[in-house]
């Protein structure tokens, strides 16, 4: 097991260092594991790598996972660095609804969207990108029926967000609340 791709990106401060190491969590954030693996790194690098108490690290680690990390000189490791994401509610009125959040849980208006037909509603938010991806999840609300599909558009500022009921004869009845999350 052993770092095989390190790479420093000239960005700034803080500059950004990929690395790809087949060692999984607990190796690269135990105690030691930098000095462990330094003549390694040197090797990838072609010389010395200096860090920088400013690095900020992008770590692909065994089992394909991913994570940001600074680095502990005191400890030589690794530190996970924890992302948090603050999830704001808001009620649907009109059509339309307002989260400048990367998270959000949208409660809509109560719905009696006929069989076939669908109802839209536009989401504000200074997070949406043309390219983001919004990824959408069903938490619950007081509408009983249970066959729709649920479409979203990101543009920059806002998406778009359609409910397809595709129930046979039976209108929406109640409110969805509809879990996103903007990356």
């Amino acid at each position: 097991m052993a770092i095989t791709s390190i790479l420093r990106n000239f960005v700034g401060n803080p500059n950004l260092v990929t690395i790809i190491t087949s060692d999984n969590l607990a190796a690269i954030t135990a105690s030691g594991y930098i000095a462990s693996e330094q003549v390694n790194i040197d090797l990838l690098n072609n010389g010395v790598f200096q860090w920088a108490d400013t690095d900020l690290m992008v770590i692909q680690y065994a089992t394909a996972q991913w994570g940001l990390f600074s680095r502990d000189a005191a400890t030589d490791t690794f530190v996970a660095i924890v992302l948090t994401i603050t999830k704001v509610a808001a009620v649907e009125a009109s059509n339309a609804v307002t989260i400048n959040s990367q998270a959000g849980v949208i409660t809509t208006s109560a719905l009696t969207t006929a069989a076939g037909a669908s109802y839209v509603i536009t989401l504000t938010n200074s997070s949406l990108l043309a390219a983001s991806v919004v990824t959408l999840a069903f938490q619950g609300g007081t509408n009983t029926r249970k066959n729709y599909n649920v479409e979203v558009v990101p543009s920059a500022g806002s998406a778009v967000i359609t409910i397809y009921n595709t129930e046979p004869s039976n209108a929406l009845n109640g409110t969805m609340k509809l879990g996103f999350l903007v990356s």
